[in-house]
């Protein structure tokens, strides 16, 4: 049915999976084609890497807004097993879905998820994004807008938090004239966050970048 196995050739050994359970993938990672397949009994010494199995289970971000809280969420849905006929023994998936919370994020990892979706949400609705004038009262433009609201935060504490770690060490090391200029850099940073980027001007400039 399924057997992990290795094959030893100094630096360049690796591990490949045998036995008939491949069948079920006949394409792999990539969408490329699964060019190991074999008549069943014939499946015993060849098959992909661990690496090449695609995943079962397809997951879409969520953004649950409740009572004026958003909720960062992934939507899941694929096999998530099988069962088996008592009768004959034969083996079928079961399909199924679940919700997950995201676990809370640094700043900077943060960001490159919200990033993310505005990058797809601006390449998806892009005739509509570039329209004069833009439509600012679509689902997928509030959307947007709030996430271009929090990158901006985002940004912006973890610029701080770089500048207090950095403000740290030089008071560990008691090189106050850096601390103290570093400190007015600070200051200027706190006072400037206010002063946000637009999100009409924000999706000009992605559209202008991509041009």
């Amino acid at each position: 049915m399924l057997k992990l196995r290795e094959v030893s050739m100094g630096s360049g050994g690796y591990n490949f999976i045998s036995g008939w359970l491949q069948i079920l993938f006949p394409y792999l990672k990539n969408d490329r084609l699964n060019t190991r397949l074999r008549p069943w009994q014939e499946m015993y010494f060849s098959g992909p890497e661990p690496e090449e199995i695609p995943s079962i289970i397809s997951a879409a971000p969520v953004d649950w807004e409740y009572y004026g809280t958003t909720y960062n969420l992934h939507f899941h849905a694929g096999i998530i097993g099988c069962v088996q006929n008592s009768v004959d023994g034969t083996l079928m998936p079961v399909n199924g879905w679940f919700v997950t919370h995201d676990p809370e994020k640094e700043p900077d990892e943060r960001m490159k998820v919200v990033q993310s979706e505005i990058d797809a949400l601006l390449k998806g609705h892009a005739d509509e994004a570039q329209k004069v004038p833009l439509n600012k009262n679509v689902a997928w433009y509030r959307h947007v807008e709030r996430l271009h609201l929090e990158n901006q935060v985002l940004k912006s504490q973890a610029y701080k938090a770089k500048l207090k770690k950095k403000l740290d060490y030089l008071y560990s090391q008691r090189k106050f004239d850096e601390y103290d200029k570093l400190e007015e850099e600070l200051y200027n940073v706190c006072s400037d966050d206010e002063k946000k980027i637009a999100t009409e001007d924000m999706i000009k400039s992605f559209f202008l970048k991509k041009d």
